[in-house]
């Protein structure tokens, strides 16, 4: 969105977001390609750090196993070194203890080092880690995290409302996002938590056109002339077009 202004990430905000992929000579092939493209990062032990252009912290972290690989594919990038999926987040919390309750017992996951905790479902897993904050407080805008999403099985989203609820959090209505359905609250540590459903995802686009037209959901396409405005076409590197896709 053109002209938004930039975010800082502070307390009760995610900030730094954690993919990963197979092992150290992926992070050194990552190494070579960020300076290459002229973008700074760190190796700090078996991670690299590093931001995007509007300052959103990634990290590049080696897999730990136990998940089916999710390969991003790319020209010029082998699936040997390709990021394989998401690994979990880093959030701030000034006293994340106060969140233990509603992460163990309410959603299920498992404590773990240094202020994670484990989200393991059938398939995937996923991590939450919890970090002292800075002293400036946190701006929403460019370059920052809104939430954090973790799926639950469609027609389950009732059910993990009243569970919320019944903790004594304040969650949204379920709310029909076309692609899923969510549920949002807040936890202890002010974090904004979102609970969205594996199905129905993209089906509403045919597979060979799959992004390339904005796609709206819920009652926004009487306002498709104004948001086409604010979210204009992204030039598609690899294909040297014009194809773009967004959802709103």
């Amino acid at each position: 969105m053109p002209g938004v202004a930039p975010g800082r990430p502070g307390s009760r905000m995610v900030h730094r977001l954690l993919l990963r992929v197979a092992d150290a000579k992926a992070l050194d092939f990552w190494e070579r390609r960020l300076a290459g493209a002229g973008v700074a990062a760190d190796r700090v032990a078996d991670q690299l750090l590093f931001s995007d252009p509007d300052g959103l912290a990634l990290a590049l972290v080696i897999d730990d196993g136990g998940d089916e690989p999710l390969v991003a594919r790319a020209v010029g990038v082998d699936g040997q070194v390709a990021i394989r999926g998401m690994h979990g987040v880093r959030a701030y919390s000034a006293d994340p203890a106060r969140s233990a309750p509603l992460l163990g017992d309410v959603l299920g996951m498992a404590p773990g080092d240094e202020g994670s905790w484990l989200a393991r479902g059938e398939r995937r897993h996923s991590l939450v880690i919890y970090d002292e904050p800075p002293e400036e407080p946190g701006q929403v805008g460019a370059g920052t995290m809104h939430h954090v999403a973790f799926a639950i099985r469609d027609g389950e989203e009732q059910r993990w409302r009243d569970r919320v609820a019944a903790a004594g959090l304040r969650p949204t209505p379920v709310m029909d996002r076309k692609t899923n359905k969510s549920v949002y609250f807040r936890e202890p540590s002010r974090v904004l938590f979102e609970l969205a459903t594996d199905q129905p995802g993209f089906v509403f686009e045919p597979a060979d056109s799959l992004g390339e037209s904005l796609m709206l959901v819920g009652d926004l396409e009487n306002r498709r002339a104004e948001l086409e405005q604010r979210f204009p076409p992204l030039a598609n590197p690899r294909a040297g077009t014009t194809d773009w896709a967004a959802t709103c």
